[in-house]
């Protein structure tokens, strides 16, 4: 265990306050396990699905969960950075009242807006349902089930990273579903010998289900006692409202920048390259699984640290972080570049290997993310998402006119392309932000 070996000498040759070390090596280890469980699951959920469906039933199957999660969005409205950050603050300052009318207030307005949305998706499929094939319209039509426990789940989790439960907070989404979308498709296709979209559409629902009910228990028995018998304080619901809708547009445009790709090569392209291209950028997260480990526990942190005027700490905290998430994501990113066609072609199948010139592209983003990711959630977690929610416009303005232009002339690599420059402008233009903005230098050293 190599990487878990200098996670640790890392974290305690060059922690010198007593946060950050209790910070990072106690929350960032945990963290790190569970980032690399779910990431072994994801990728063999992923395995099981590519291998059984194929790569045209897996593109199209791609392009369903795609949809959803695009239109699941406008139902969060950025609330659950907002959550993540107000009730780090609140619980350290013991506003239980706050805490609690928060909470209740974006449980409500996310219900609301997510019925309200599915229903638009139910009205919409009536007056489209025969403009598509089957093949499309009936997976998708089922997968709305998902719109509000996507939501939920979100908010949900959030709620726990926001107390401090770093690790509990990821459980549900992380380990839960993915465990039981693996095995439930393993076993269907074990049991019936075939799988297709709509089995594996429904198998998605069932461990989303099971997920979200697993972290309601849990949040139920970590929150705070006195949340029992306060009362609601009086609901701030403008001030919310105005520090949610610049995160709502970043989050927006976040997910436009990670989805579009294989929207627009649905539309360019065969269902098959894009099944292989999903395959690729899925092996490609795993440069970034050390981020989103590390971002999820300094989140609430960087919050607390930043409302209290910690500079130095804040200063440690991210220089720490940093070098953690590099030290991870170099290992991946050569293992990808030497060995990435011959892993293609043994574990997915041969029909796969068409994907290794966009895996290596695509590798070279995911690296360029990891080691300037950490500005983005500076820039979130200090109530800066204004400066953010700017770059992230261009960058997803830049998204799509790339994948415009390259996507009909290149496929799989123009989609590949597209995605470094943008990660790589939306980053760097962070990095910027952070250092004139906080006077704090994103560096490992």
């Amino acid at each position: 265990m190599p990487i878990v070996t200098s996670f640790l000498k890392l974290c305690n040759y060059v922690c010198s306050s007593s946060i950050v070390k209790k910070n990072i090596v106690a929350g960032g280890f945990l963290s790190l396990l569970v980032k690399t469980g779910s990431t072994l699951l994801g990728f063999i959920s992923v395995v099981i699905l590519a291998r059984t469906l194929g790569a045209e039933d897996y593109g199209i199957y791609t392009f369903v969960i795609s949809v959803v999660t695009l239109i699941a969005l406008p139902t969060q409205l950025g609330l659950p950075q907002l959550i993540v950050r107000e009730s780090a603050k609140y619980y350290d300052k013991k506003d239980y009242p706050s805490l609690k009318s928060l909470w209740k207030w974006s449980t409500k307005l996310i219900a609301v807006t997510s019925l309200l949305v599915f229903a638009i998706a139910i009205i919409s499929y009536s007056f489209f349902n025969d403009s598509f094939e089957d093949d499309f319209l009936e997976p998708l039509l089922l997968a709305t089930i998902l719109i509000p426990i996507i939501a939920l789940s979100n908010v949900r989790g959030a709620a726990l990273r926001g107390l401090g439960h770093t690790i509990m907070g990821q459980f549900p989404e992380s380990i839960i579903r993915p465990s039981c979308l693996t095995l439930f498709a393993g076993l269907s296709f074990l049991i019936t010998d075939q799988l297709t979209v709509y089995d594996a559409v429904k198998i998605h629902i069932f461990a989303a289900i099971i997920g979200y009910f697993v972290g309601g228990w849990i949040l139920y028995i970590n929150k705070p006692s006195k949340l029992s018998v306060v009362k609601s304080s009086r609901s701030r619901n403008r001030e919310w409202i105005m520090s949610a809708l610049p995160l709502a547009i970043i989050s927006g445009l976040q997910l436009i920048n990670n989805q579009s790709d294989i929207i627009m090569l649905t539309l360019y392209r065969s269902p098959e390259e894009v099944g292989v291209y999903k395959v690729v950028s899925s092996i490609c997260t795993l440069v970034i699984f050390g981020f989103m480990a590390v971002q999820i526990v300094l989140s609430p942190k960087i919050a607390i640290l930043y409302s209290n005027g910690d500079v130095k700490a804040l200063n440690d905290l991210i220089k720490v972080g940093t070098r953690t998430i590099i030290i991870i994501a170099l290992p991946v990113f050569f293992v990808l570049v030497v060995f990435g066609e011959w892993i293609l072609e043994t574990t997915f199948g041969s029909e796969y290997v068409s994907g290794y010139l966009p895996l290596m592209i695509l590798s070279v983003g995911r690296l360029i993310n990891a080691a300037f990711g950490l500005t983005t959630v500076l820039l979130n977690m200090t109530s800066n998402e204004k400066i953010n929610m700017r770059i992230v416009m261009l960058s997803a303005a830049l998204n799509i006119l790339l994948n415009f232009i390259f996507i009909p002339l290149m496929g799989m690599s123009g989609a590949a392309i597209t995605t470094v420059v943008t990660l790589a402008i939306w980053n760097i233009s962070s990095w910027f932000a952070v250092k004139k903005k906080l006077k704090i230098k994103v560096s490992p050293f």
